[in-house]
């Protein structure tokens, strides 16, 4: 009788038949600078704070639901991340903002999702034209991707095709989604 070498955990069926998903997140519609006023204080308009729950709404309907929520520090970012996790029921204690991640470069933000992680789906909701930078590098460029720049609520759900966010190389990973939230229900085909 065959009797096997060990037995799987729970864990290791969820990650074989569970790829885990990245949701990168613009953040919403936000107001213009005031006088005197830092760019990061600056709030989302009320059109934003419905733009922002939204998406919410969206993730919630389609079961992607993030374990870890990485956000910018600023203002627009944190009330974005909010307004979704209040949607999804997602806890404060699963959101991690910093200011590394407000106006930055590609190489400071790879490191925030794909070396300290260990959440299947990761939402991380940030600017532009990190974002963009940060969806055409983990794409490597792949033909017949969007790679316009993200407007204010753009999401873009990606399947990341390996079993830990430490083995993830650019051109690991698939658009499933990439949309303004007023398209929210056109996957990619």
């Amino acid at each position: 009788m065959f009797e096997p070498l060990f037995e799987p955990s729970l864990e290791v069926y969820y990650h074989l038949f569970m790829p885990l998903q990245l949701a990168l997140l613009r953040h919403a519609q936000a107001a213009d600078k005031q006088h005197g006023q830092r760019d990061l204080d600056r709030p989302l308009t009320a059109s934003g704070r419905d733009q922002a729950s939204g998406v919410g709404i969206y993730l919630k309907q389609h079961q992607i639901l993030p374990q870890s929520v990485l956000t910018s520090a600023a203002l627009r970012t944190r009330e974005t991340t909010e307004l979704v996790c209040r949607e999804i029921g997602v806890g404060h204690d699963r959101i991690n903002a910093s200011m590394d991640w407000y106006e930055t470069t590609v190489d400071k933000l790879i490191p925030a999702i794909f070396n300290r992680h260990s959440s299947d789906t990761i939402l991380f909701v940030n600017h532009n034209p990190g974002i963009s930078q940060l969806l055409y590098y983990i794409l490597n460029n792949q033909p017949g991707q969007p790679m316009q720049m993200f407007e204010p609520a753009s999401l873009a759900i990606l399947q990341v095709d390996v079993a830990r966010w430490t083995d993830f190389k650019p051109g690991n990973a698939r658009l499933t989604h990439f949309a303004h939230v007023h398209q929210l229900n056109q996957p990619i085909a």
